[in-house]
């Protein structure tokens, strides 16, 4: 496993420059304060991770157990901010966010799980963005979100 570069999100945050740090820190803050209270914020693959904590799931990632159990991720990439949104798996978050955002008149820039944002776009259009942003942190509780990830991980193992 690599090494973890970052101790906490506000290293990460601070190690970012001035208009980069100031849209990941709105978004992260936009994250805290819609997520249900059961996720936990951490530093996890070397991006600030929402995840569901051990004590309330000690067998951890199935691809790595010595991690938590990932929901949301938020990094900074070199040509977008990206959100990886582990319920991206789940149809019905992709057809909500594509909603959200043809409501919204913006261009959804979307993979299986990474929500890729420019910051330009951010920029011109912050309060639209924002509001999408708390929408997926509304999507699932921290119940939900295991109980999706539980059935999704069983349905897995009977097809192999």
């Amino acid at each position: 496993m690599p090494e973890t570069k970052f101790k906490t999100a506000q290293e990460y945050i601070d190690s970012l420059v001035p208009i980069r740090k100031d849209i990941v820190q709105k978004i992260r803050l936009s994250l805290i304060s819609n997520l249900d209270k059961d996720f936990e914020e951490t530093i996890s693959y070397n991006m600030i991770g929402f995840v569901v904590p051990f004590k309330l799931f000690p067998e951890g990632y199935h691809t790595n157990q010595a991690e938590p159990l990932p929901y949301i991720n938020l990094a900074l990439q070199k040509k977008a901010i990206s959100l990886y949104c582990m319920c991206g798996y789940d149809q019905r978050f992709t057809t909500m966010v594509s909603r959200e955002f043809a409501r919204a008149g913006l261009k959804l820039d979307m993979g299986k799980s990474c929500l890729r944002l420019k910051e330009k776009d951010f920029l011109k259009n912050e309060k639209a963005y924002l509001d999408i942003i708390q929408k997926i942190a509304r999507y699932m509780t921290a119940t939900e979100w295991l109980q999706f990830y539980k059935q999704s991980i069983q349905i897995k193992k009977n097809y192999h």
